[in-house]
């Protein structure tokens, strides 16, 4: 299966994860009445879409001695975000990135999460979230016309932290937590395989029914991961921070 054919096949299970996790049970027809629409209105909002931008830098991590295409750029993004209660996806897009303008990145990660609640008070908890992440990850000079020299990495891995929620009122409230992740990595989904850990914190502010059930979210997330390759040539790390602003549904 080439790298092409596994990105899109990629793109479209996750699609089908999203379709799953956002559908609606109450789908069906509904004789209108002011009763439902209050009800509609009150309705607590528990899903997250976030657009963004995000400032990353991409470094080369092995031996600066063996030749080497490297793929080092220090630039912006574009991030976009959807999240639920137990699932999470993103997607990152950045061109005429690094020094030379001549820099490709992408990126397409999914993560299933849980938490246990450890305290809980009229407004404050504090949770331990346990997560699943599965990412493709792909950098590419618009130079080089070799495929071998590309950077694409497939990653699972699992990890947990810490949490905590506090609400401001019944429609402000604050999400942070901070998370450590450790996993399996392989580039081409196949060959030159490693391992890959990451290290996460996120931040979001929440402000529910600002036009009817529909409310405003206000994000900001910071992550660093690592790839140790088999090859040394894909040796890289990730280091980034986002901002992010979106709607609560």
């Amino acid at each position: 299966m080439n790298i092409r054919s596994c990105k899109w096949s990629s793109i479209w299970m996750i699609s089908v994860i999203i379709l799953m996790a956002f559908y609606k049970n109450d789908a069906h027809a509904q004789m209108f009445s002011v009763k439902e629409d209050v009800e509609r209105n009150n309705r607590p909002t528990i899903n997250n879409l976030l657009f963004g931008i995000s400032p990353m830098s991409f470094t080369y991590r092995g031996d600066l001695s063996q030749p080497t295409s490297l793929l080092e750029y220090d630039d912006i993004v574009l991030k976009a975000k959807l999240e639920s209660p137990t699932l999470h996806v993103s997607l990152s897009y950045g061109s005429n990135l690094g020094a030379n303008d001549n820099i490709t990145a992408f990126n397409i990660g999914a993560v299933v999460t849980n938490r246990i609640t450890l305290t809980r008070k009229t407004r404050q908890s504090i949770y331990l979230p346990f997560r699943v992440l599965t990412d493709w990850r792909t950098t590419r000079n618009n130079t080089m016309t070799m495929g071998d020299d590309e950077f694409q990495q497939s990653s699972v891995m699992v990890g947990t932290g810490l949490g905590l929620q506090h609400r401001f009122s019944d429609r402000v409230g604050l999400d942070l937590n901070a998370n450590g992740n450790y996993g399996y990595s392989v580039r081409s989904f196949g060959a030159d395989g490693g391992t890959s850990y990451m290290l996460e914190g996120k931040a979001r502010l929440i402000i529910n029914q600002v036009i009817n059930s529909y409310g405003l979210s206000f994000g900001y997330d910071y992550v660093y991961q690592e790839y140790l390759m088999s090859n040394a040539m894909f040796d890289y790390g990730l280091q980034g921070h986002s901002i992010l602003i979106g709607l609560r549904f």
